[in-house]
């Protein structure tokens, strides 16, 4: 059965191709660099005052909903 723990997606990235593909690393990513909610690999990450690191899609789609 395959690793799916080393599996992850890029967005934002300017790179042509690498956005939204599931792509296998070989190492294993640092959670500081993964957003916490959509487990995706961003261009940028925010750092919240509690820690948490989010991407900026992520917290738009957040606070969308709660409005």
């Amino acid at each position: 059965m395959q690793d799916r723990g080393r599996v992850h997606r890029f967005h934002d990235h300017a790179v042509a191709g690498v956005n939204w593909r599931p792509t296998r690393f070989v190492d294993k990513v640092p959670t500081s660099r993964v957003c916490g909610i959509c487990r995706m690999i961003p261009n940028r990450i925010l750092v919240l005052p509690c820690g948490h690191l989010l991407c900026q899609s992520a917290i738009h789609t957040a606070i969308s909903q709660c409005v």
